[in-house]
């Protein structure tokens, strides 16, 4: 029963059961996942999902319905109680320098800079990942393109419009090809 569970991902009121080839390359399992604050607030609760390469996956609730503390652990920001995160292999309390190197994160709130371009941004975080300044410059091109703002890649980022400043945000996300995003 345990091992049905397991090769199940609950789609709505669908359960779509996942091949043994998308179990051994799932890119995240979150098995049993809790989170309490103190004693008396559990903000994530016995939570089990898989998601596997190709496939655009989300978490969706009301608000308080625990998303955001459930990206936080899996991202190494706060830690879980109890239960089981896996990210590409990699277990989110014990190796997440491991994982951080193959993370992408948009972050709910843009995290720019007003007086640097869209181009500068990029360069910026590529550098945090330790790309060399070439692989930086061309998937720099490769990015903007995909999120829609070659027009704007020397223009700073207080003049963006509001969905822009998300497209930036989402590329900056790309930079360094992150297996998971």
């Amino acid at each position: 029963d345990a091992e049905l569970n397991m090769r199940e991902q609950e789609s709505g009121d669908a359960v779509e059961k996942l091949s043994d080839e998308q179990m051994k390359n799932a890119s995240i399992v979150v098995r049993g996942l809790t989170k309490q604050f103190g004693e008396t607030v559990t903000a994530v609760n016995d939570l089990s999902m898989t998601f596997v390469p190709g496939q655009v996956s989300g978490l969706l609730g009301h608000n308080g319905a625990g998303k955001t503390t459930t990206i936080s652990i899996l991202t190494g920001m706060i830690n879980r109680t109890s239960g089981q995160a896996m990210i590409d292999g990699y277990d989110t309390a014990t190796q997440i320098q491991e994982i951080r190197s193959g993370l992408g994160i948009c972050p709910q709130f843009d995290v720019l800079w007003p007086n640097l371009t869209v181009r500068e941004h990029l360069q910026l975080y590529a550098a945090f990942s330790g790309m060399s300044k070439e692989d930086a410059a061309r998937q720099i091109d490769q990015v903007v393109a995909e999120v829609a703002l070659t027009e704007k890649v020397d223009v700073k980022s207080s003049e963006l419009s509001g969905g822009m400043k998300r497209k930036l945000s989402l590329a900056i996300a790309f930079i360094g090809n992150p297996s998971v995003v």
